[in-house]
């Protein structure tokens, strides 16, 4: 069960699905036959990287596309989009600018830190 599972089933995944197939274990059984073999499940990512902070002060615009992506002329509808990027020296932020006509990217940039303004 563990090797099916890509060593994600712990010692409560492994006790359910035992305990589906009738067979009576405890869960100190399981975890003495799990510490024999020596079988230990994959943890939880360490940290999760939230780059939105609202600020309920700033000025907020209506959609007025709806989306509706659709545009039939150049320079009628731009879309922008923000990512972050690990790299080996910390995070590098990339913001873009695309013409959603001709799906070419009207312009970038890329900044180490979102408290300049990228645009």
């Amino acid at each position: 069960m563990h090797t099916s599972s890509r060593c994600t089933y712990g010692r409560r995944r492994i006790l359910s699905t035992v305990k589906k197939s009738f067979i009576k274990f405890g869960k100190k059984r399981v975890s003495k036959i799990m510490k024999k073999l020596n079988i230990n499940s994959a943890g939880k990512p360490k940290f999760k990287t939230t780059t939105t902070k609202v600020d309920r002060q700033a000025i907020h615009f209506p959609n007025l596309i709806l989306g509706d992506f659709t545009s039939y002329k150049p320079n009628q509808l731009w879309t922008s989009d923000l990512t972050y990027i690990s790299t080996k020296d910390g995070w590098v932020y990339l913001c873009i600018i695309l013409d959603t006509f001709s799906r070419a990217i009207i312009g970038w940039s890329m900044h180490d830190n979102l408290k300049n303004k990228l645009f």
